[in-house]
């Protein structure tokens, strides 16, 4: 029989995103990646991937600086897990 040691996660402190995002940068350094990775990025397909990339990361950290912080580990975990 094995044994499994469940360790809880180290809760992550929330960052505010760096204000005004240069959301124009970050479309560039993904179309610079699709160029490494053998793409076309001007391509049918994928003209608008890196604008909305770079829309996506703009929300989501948003929306992570907005969230609520993480219950403490004595709400989150049975007595029995206490360390």
């Amino acid at each position: 029989m094995t044994s499994t040691t469940v360790v809880p996660p180290t809760p992550a402190v929330p960052r505010q995103p760096r204000p005004g995002i240069d959301t124009d940068r970050v479309a560039d350094l993904i179309s610079q990646l699709l160029v490494e990775l053998g793409e076309d990025p001007q391509r049918d397909g994928l003209a608008e991937t890196p604008k909305r990339v770079a829309a996506w990361w703009t929300d989501f950290l948003s929306r992570t600086a907005r969230r609520p912080p993480p219950a403490s580990p004595s709400r989150s975990w049975p007595a029995s897990w206490s360390w």
